[in-house]
């Protein structure tokens, strides 16, 4: 049998969401609660593996629809918005956001536990198909910039910059967080993720022509600029694929509109 879901359900202060996490207990899910601010609820996403939030849309000092943009923006995660009325705005961000939900209260727990497991495993799918294709955008970018593939730097990149797209955060804090996820990931050591990506680098600015990859990394050329450090380049790329990403979900939309 495999590890429980983990639910994060936002406390507003009422009795409501201790007796609703306790309903959800009995029904095999692994459940916490914490403060329902946007401070807090962005704080423990960040720091806990929580599969699904649940949030009560009730608070008037809440905007609902920024605060699950942020949060999606940070974790690829289950969002279910409790709404005692029909709510236009959070309806239409469901049709932006493919794992964000709205759930009409009263609720019913043995419903809401169904669909949740439902979710759950289709966005396991999901978040499978969208790792294969990140890795495969991630590649074919450092190799249209000559990057090595022989080289582990080539493959410690393409594992940082994977981080980087889900989590921005991780770009503020290359040395302290990023390389030591990269060097748990690949079974080594942060210290050789940070000089393998740096050689990487180098042997790519050496054999390359500075002005092109500038071009490619939507930066602009100086003769007199050396090559771009670890944490440039990581940062550069990101947001390049970031923009591609972007771009390919507003032409999905319009096609749907």
């Amino acid at each position: 049998m495999g590890n429980p879901i983990r639910i994060l359900i936002g406390d507003d202060g009422s009795a409501f969401p201790g007796i609703f996490a306790n309903s959800l207990r009995s029904q095999g899910f692994w459940v916490y609660t914490r403060k329902q601010t946007e401070h807090t609820i962005l704080q423990a996403i960040q720091s806990d593996q929580a599969d699904v939030l649940v949030l009560d849309c009730t608070l008037p000092t809440m905007d609902f629809a920024a605060l699950i943009r942020k949060i999606l923006h940070r974790r690829n995660l289950i969002v279910y918005v409790l709404i005692a009325a029909s709510n236009s705005v959070l309806e239409q961000l469901v049709l932006q956001e493919g794992t964000m939900r709205v759930w009409k209260k009263p609720v019913d727990t043995d419903a809401f536990a169904a669909k949740i497991r439902e979710d759950y495993h289709d966005n396991a799918s999901k978040k499978q198909l969208i790792a294969d294709s990140q890795e495969s955008m991630v590649g074919t970018f450092l190799m249209q910039l000559g990057i090595p593939v022989k080289l582990r730097g080539f493959y410690f990149l393409q594992a940082a910059i994977r981080l980087t797209l889900n989590d921005r955060e991780l770009l503020h804090c290359i040395t302290t967080r990023l390389y030591p996820l990269v060097a748990e990931a690949l079974n080594t050591t942060p210290s050789r993720v940070e000089r393998s990506i740096r050689h990487a680098i180098e042997v790519t600015w050496e054999r390359g022509e500075p002005q092109e990859l500038c071009g490619l990394l939507g930066c602009i050329y100086h003769p007199s600029r050396s090559r771009p450090t670890n944490t440039e380049l990581i940062a550069l790329v990101t947001n390049q694929l970031h923009l591609a990403q972007l771009r390919q979900a507003q032409w999905q939309l319009e096609q749907i509109g």
